[in-house]
């Protein structure tokens, strides 16, 4: 890591700082994002305390997705995620990213927290991103059930992806409570579904999500 490397990131939130303000997209990011993509794990050694939440919050917000971090980071990134509650529901031309995905790997949104809790430890951040990414391998929910093998090992998280999509959780804001899941939502919320069938358990059953009464 070297001084460009903190002088990039640091362009980064600044264009970021200045864009959002007026609700706009920076201009940085699209023409830099693959040099700022492997840096979002090291900025602890970049950054000091309060670029790095100003970093993950602008992350997060364009990239779609937490970065795995240490412990010692952890704080930081919650709080980069607390700033980004009151704006994961803009439309318009600013990209923001994906409630249910933040709800799952966080555990909490500005509804309140899920019953199986909050995210504290980086151990359990690396392991909700993985499923993010496992998720992420497929376009398709039946591609996506041809390989279900791939999800046995995230087996234990199938409860807690079903505890963030109740229709009363879509959105804080009521008029937009029942606006469509997106595919990438829309496949998260098949596999939480579908594993604890596939374990066996009678509370969840794969009828009741083809049936439409999720």
């Amino acid at each position: 890591m070297t001084d460009t490397d903190a002088k990039l990131l640091r362009t980064f939130i600044a264009d970021e700082n200045e864009a959002f303000a007026d609700r706009c997209q920076g201009k940085f990011w699209p023409a830099n994002h693959y040099r700022i993509g492997p840096l979002a794990t090291k900025a602890s050694g970049l950054l000091d305390p309060n670029e790095q939440i100003d970093f993950y919050f602008h992350f997060m917000r364009i990239a779609g997705g937490a970065p795995s971090v240490g412990d010692k980071e952890m704080p930081l990134l919650l709080e980069a995620y607390r700033r980004m509650l009151p704006f994961l529901d803009l439309g318009g031309v600013i990209q923001m990213s994906r409630r249910h995905k933040l709800l799952f790997v966080f555990g909490f949104d500005d509804t309140g927290a899920l019953p199986s809790g909050e995210t504290i430890s980086a151990k359990a951040l690396k392991a909700r991103l993985k499923l993010i990414a496992q998720v992420g391998n497929y376009t398709t929910m039946p591609a996506q059930r041809d390989k279900k093998a791939k999800f046995v090992p995230f087996a234990d998280e199938a409860v807690r992806i079903l505890e963030g999509f109740p229709a009363s959780r879509l959105s804080p804001r009521p008029t937009l409570r029942r606006r469509p899941l997106r595919c990438h939502q829309s496949q998260l919320l098949g596999h939480g579904v579908y594993l604890p069938a596939q374990q066996g358990d009678p509370r969840r059953s794969c009828c009741r999500y083809d049936r439409g009464q999720i």
